[in-house]
């Protein structure tokens, strides 16, 4: 449910809808830039990084690459963490997508005339480090 911000009612799906389709056909896909933007290093990186990890392995183990092949829980492990890394790094551009998407909500923005429209990815990037530190960027990764 998305709360409206009007008295603090909630929103179910369709009010949802109905509420970003207000802003037409941009207001339905508001944030798909960052969420593009954030597939490709995301899994870049969560690729990079196992192949890394599988490789150094088979180093340590029979002293060359590929010979061994990795038993199933360290690959497991290898993909877990290759994946806390990729969204660990990556987590910025969720953080602008979501502010991005929720921006023309009701009640968003803080005080009234101090709300900045975020127009892209790196504008959005730039404006919550310079109003909310760099920090802002990682809020909430662990929950």
């Amino acid at each position: 449910q998305v709360e409206a911000g009007q008295g603090g009612r909630q929103l179910g799906i369709a009010g949802a809808l109905a509420q970003a389709a207000r802003g037409g056909l941009p207001g339905l896909y508001s944030g798909v830039g960052p969420t593009i933007a954030g597939i490709l290093p995301y899994a870049g990186l969560k690729f990079f990084c196992y192949q890394g990890l599988k490789q150094m392995y088979s180093r340590r183990v029979s002293g060359r690459e590929g010979d061994d092949p990795v038993p199933l829980g360290i690959k497991l492990a290898f993909g877990a963490t290759a994946g806390l890394v990729a969204q660990t790094v990556t987590y910025p551009l969720d953080v602008v997508r979501r502010t991005i998407q929720v921006q023309d909500t009701a009640g968003f923005g803080g005080a009234e005339g101090k709300h900045v429209r975020l127009k892209g990815t790196m504008h959005g990037l730039r404006t919550l480090v310079v109003r909310h530190g760099w920090g802002s960027l990682f809020q909430r990764l662990f929950v």
